[in-house]
């Protein structure tokens, strides 16, 4: 329930990253998907079972030979062949629509395809991928990329503006009869789907129904209690819900379970000019991130349901540091008398009284009316100080200031951790060339340490070289991206939807099913 469509296309190439995108990536397979989310581990789908690797580089796969189409226009139910194989890789390697343009919005380019060296159709069964060097995240990316029917992206092609049932046409586990991006829609079991047929999916829902019921937390809370929709919560509506009214709901209704789950995306950080600014002054940086009050953070942004954080947010359990080596770190401390003495004594000597201007911070105008009350507030009286603010612009006015040429200084929610392996996610914000290294940070030595990461298939030696790159992170005076807080979702169901939560996707394909039996299903009406 509640889960806005916020893409702009149907088109799974290029708008809704394939089978990762929202409820109607269940529509989709792809060669492989994902078995265990958070371990993670991986199946076969469209391939028979995971690829033979004989070296470090070779991926081969053998296709199943049962797999059928969703049967409605323009597939029919006709089976799945290798020509549909070649067509759905081939335009992503390519990039190239069907008029010819090379577009420049393909969102699996750079995970999965740049890292293809060759890429050989074998026979009509099996198909071989050689990449340029080993990738320990290549097989993980692969998992995303869902297979879509020619005619289909062609009718997307040339008119994108319409957003339909019609244009969700798949092999995955579910048929969508109804697609209204902020309304209803509905999704079908697919009575052929391969993995059913094959016994391999013992349990899954007749249909689902996503129901947009409205901002209003009244009617919200009658759907629930009403049973109109059997969960609400976490991240998969426009905006969280307040503790408060999640708990009122758990009061009344005895019933009703509660579900803590990591909020992924719902973390606050700062991010600030390497290069150029008051921020490329060491000590000023430094003064900056001693001064911050990350407790104070995470009780304003998200009423103190969730954690402090590092560099990764705390859901990567494996992956992040720990709370109590986070806790020894500069910056972090829950008493911080002796921290605010010496960001004090370093802005001091690094000159921040004598800075000609103050210290804009930039936030998105929504945000900025609340953050310029108490995050002002914060930061001058740490710093002993009345030169810092913060600056509301509109949103539209966001990338071109973080890509200009001013100094910059983003107070901002972080999100796209779309894996549960953020080797790449976290790429993206601290290496020289990433995509999102708005602050322009740059060290050989970070650089290395993704390389190393990068490579190794070993997940435990890419596990060691993630926490090195936190702990260097840490004492860069947070490399140019401060994550400060991580949020907590809180999720309410009923006792008889038997459904997993995690904070990357909603499994709604995987083995989730509603027990009729259980008595709390009394009463939930038919859809």
């Amino acid at each position: 329930m509640g889960e806005p469509f916020v893409g702009i296309t149907l088109d799974i190439h290029r708008g809704v990253s394939g089978i990762a995108g929202g409820v109607e990536g269940s529509a989709y397979s792809g060669l492989i998907r994902f078995d265990d989310i958070p371990a993670p581990t991986f199946r076969g789908d469209l391939a028979r079972g995971l690829p033979e690797q004989p070296d470090a580089v070779t991926y081969i796969f053998e296709l199943r030979d049962d797999v059928v189409w969703h049967d409605k226009a323009p597939t029919n139910g006709r089976s799945f062949t290798m020509d549909d194989v070649r067509w759905n890789l081939d335009r992503q390697l390519t990039r190239t629509l069907a008029d010819g343009t090379v577009a420049d919005d393909f969102t699996l380019t750079n995970t999965v395809f740049t890292h293809i060296d060759s890429l050989d159709y074998v026979n009509d069964e099996t198909i071989s991928f050689t990449l340029k060097q080993p990738r320990g995240t290549w097989l993980e990316s692969l998992a995303f990329a869902g297979f879509m029917d020619q005619g289909v992206a062609e009718q997307i092609e040339s008119d994108p503006d319409v957003i339909s049932a019609d244009r969700i046409v798949g092999t995955g586990g579910y048929m969508f009869t109804e697609f209204v991006p902020d309304g209803r829609r509905i999704a079908e079991r697919h009575p052929n789907w391969h993995l059913r047929q094959a016994g391999e999916e013992v349990q899954y829902f007749d249909a689902l129904a996503l129901l947009d019921v409205g901002a209003d937390v009244n009617a919200v809370r009658i759907a629930l209690e009403q049973k109109q929709v059997d969960w609400i919560g976490g991240r998969f509506q426009r905006q969280a819900y307040a503790p408060e009214f999640m708990q009122a709901i758990q009061d009344a209704n005895s019933d009703i379970e509660r579900l803590d789950v990591p909020a992924l995306n719902a973390n606050r950080a700062l991010i600030y000019s390497w290069e150029i600014g008051p921020f490329s002054n060491p000590m000023i940086r430094q003064a900056f991130y001693l001064a911050l009050d990350r407790q104070l953070v995470l009780q304003q942004d998200f009423a103190g349901e969730g954690r402090i954080t590092g560099p990764l947010p705390w859901a990567f359990t494996d992956w992040a540091l720990s709370e109590e080596e986070i806790l020894q770190q500069p910056g972090y401390a829950l008493n911080k008398d002796d921290e605010l003495q010496e960001a004090r004594q370093l802005w001091e000597a690094g000159g921040g009284e004598d800075l000609e201007d103050n210290i804009e911070l930039v936030a998105n105008e929504p945000d900025a009316v609340r953050l310029s009350e108490w995050f002002t507030a914060m930061m001058n009286r740490n710093l002993g100080t009345d030169k810092i603010e913060v600056k509301g612009i509109p949103g539209g006015s966001i990338l071109p200031y973080l890509t200009g040429e001013d100094p910059i200084a983003f107070l901002t929610p972080v999100s796209a951790w779309t894996s549960p392996d953020p080797r790449q996610r976290l790429a993206r914000s601290y290496t020289t060339a990433g995509s999102i290294n708005f602050g322009k940070y740059s060290n050989p030595d970070m650089d290395d340490l993704f390389d190393q990461a990068a490579a190794t298939l070993d997940r435990d030696e890419a596990i060691s070289a993630m926490k090195d790159i936190q702990r260097l992170a840490m004492t860069e005076s947070g490399a140019g991206t401060i994550l400060m807080a991580a949020a907590t979702g809180r999720f309410l169901k009923w006792p008889y939807l038997k459904m997993e939560f995690n904070p990357w996707r909603l499994p709604v394909d995987e083995r989730s099913w509603i027990d009729q039996s259980d008595p709390t299903f009394s009463g939930r009406p038919s859809l």
